[in-house]
């Protein structure tokens, strides 16, 4: 079982600082970040995942706040999911080279 700690905030950006002051590496998913979510791993599981409004996106102070700006290859005619969609498939990628554990 996957377990997370999550938080909803008024101000994202304080937020990020003080995540930082707390050891955590902001990694925001932006659409359109140059580097991939392949890119990206958090070895010592000291991360936060920032995600934007689902029209909006981040802005540009939470943008330039985060220690890495990453995106979602896309393929095809589509060129975003929705911000659940989004978090989903990120936080698989963080999990993924950790492991699985279980029988699966």
């Amino acid at each position: 079982m996957l377990h997370l700690r999550h938080a909803r905030v008024a101000n994202i950006a304080r937020a990020i600082e003080r995540l930082q002051e707390a050891g955590f590496t902001a990694i925001g998913l932006d659409g359109a970040a140059e580097r991939s979510i392949f890119d990206a791993r958090c070895p010592d599981g000291r991360c936060a995942i920032v995600l934007g409004s689902e029209g909006a996106g981040l802005s540009r102070l939470v943008r330039d706040r985060c220690d890495l700006l990453i995106a979602l290859p896309m393929h095809g005619r589509v060129d975003s999911l929705n911000a659940a969609a989004a978090l989903a498939a990120a936080l698989y990628s963080f999990v993924l080279p950790r492991g699985l554990g279980g029988d699966r």
